[in-house]
């Protein structure tokens, strides 16, 4: 989870914001609680993971999360967030909104339905990727990549690499006052 929150913090928000021209700073979580039964809700290791996770990012990331959504909600997580909410501070629970099976509407509220998996109540299958949404990073933040912290888009350094490889050999004027500077530098000059 730090890593995708690192990942988000350092490329794909730079990214996002040098194409909208304006900070985007922060995103939407969905948490799909499908299959979420109440013998799995009320482990402690999904209460230790859901603590964790909310003090990860209340602690350390605090502005990145715009929104949680968590869909699909069984009646016993709802219970359990009760609690463990109380943990949170106001802001962050400012962001966090249990929805039950009646979400999609809620959803296509936030995301446009080309963008929303087909499992959530959108259209979109990411069809061009094995195993379809869930396993994609299909996004503009592919055609970037990182040189001091700043997104570049890839063809901006194909086309400055080009650009070096136009330009005009040396000459041998050029050539020769190049020797004769090395030459002074070695009689100590």
């Amino acid at each position: 989870m730090t890593w995708q929150c690192e990942r988000y913090h350092y490329k794909i928000y730079p990214v996002l914001s040098r194409l909208a021209q304006r900070p985007i700073e922060s995103g939407l979580l969905i948490y799909d609680l499908t299959d979420g039964s109440v013998r799995k809700m009320a482990s402690r290791g999904v209460l230790s993971m859901l603590q964790l996770a909310t003090k990860m990012m209340q602690d350390y990331y605090p502005e990145t999360m715009g929104q949680c959504l968590v869909v699909n909600a069984p009646m016993v997580f709802s219970a359990l967030y009760a609690i463990i909410k109380g943990f949170l501070d106001e802001r962050t629970r400012s962001k966090i909104r249990i929805v039950g099976s009646n979400y999609q509407q809620v959803l296509l509220e936030a995301i446009d339905a080309e963008n929303l998996p087909e499992f959530l109540g959108g259209t979109c299958t990411c069809s061009h990727v094995e195993g379809g949404c869930i396993n994609s990073d299909t996004g503009p933040w592919q055609d970037y990549v990182l040189i001091n912290n700043r997104p570049r888009h890839k063809d901006e350094l194909l086309s400055t690499e080009q650009e070096e490889e136009k330009k005009e050999p040396a000459t041998n004027s050029d050539v020769e006052l190049g020797q004769a500077a090395a030459s002074l530098q070695k009689q100590n000059w």
